[in-house]
């Protein structure tokens, strides 16, 4: 083994049978390229731990992936690999399947646009609060043990045909009929 100690007899670089060890004696381990980069290369795993914060920081962009991802915003890249790309702009997820698991989740946004093929839904309550509803569609299917509707102002209807299939009884109660 070779070993390098400080003054005070504290290990600062140890190199034995192949491992490199590189130890601050107190205080912070600084590695700095101030005109190039820090390349941390491994045959196997990076590990990354500590006792309490990890931080990751810089001026234009963080890009964490794992496959070969290939450029952002590309379906190469949604069909290769993961990615995370942060900017100061956005912050982009590319994969296969992406799964946000949370006992409780919120999303404050002033604008959502939700695009797909389908979507699926399945909740115990759905409570919906809104201004407006707008649903454009060709087909409708509202299937249902029970519906009431309560409208406190104007209700119209535009219709092309109507039929109404009523097994027991129809009721209407109105005080002006036209």
């Amino acid at each position: 083994a070779m070993e390098l100690f400080d003054p005070k007899g504290r290990l600062l670089i140890r190199y034995r049978n192949g491992a490199l060890e590189v130890s601050a004696a107190s205080g912070d381990l600084v590695l700095r390229a101030p005109s190039g980069a820090v390349r941390v290369a491994a045959g196997t795993d990076f590990v990354v731990e500590a006792e309490r914060d990890v931080t990751l920081r810089a001026a234009r962009a963080v890009d964490l992936s794992v496959g070969n991802p290939g450029p952002l915003d590309t379906e190469a890249a949604k069909s290769l690999g993961s990615r995370v790309h942060l900017d100061a702009k956005r912050a982009l997820v590319t994969s296969r399947l992406l799964e946000l698991r949370a006992r409780a989740a919120k999303l404050t946004t002033a604008d959502l646009a939700l695009v797909a093929q389908q979507v699926r839904t399945a909740a115990t309550k759905i409570v919906t609060s809104a201004e407006d509803i707008e649903t454009t569609s060709a087909h409708v299917v509202l299937r249902s043990k029970e519906v009431i509707e309560e409208v406190t102002g104007l209700l119209t209807q535009k219709l092309g045909r109507f039929r109404a299939l009523v097994r027991e009884s129809y009721s209407v109660r109105s005080n002006r009929t036209d």
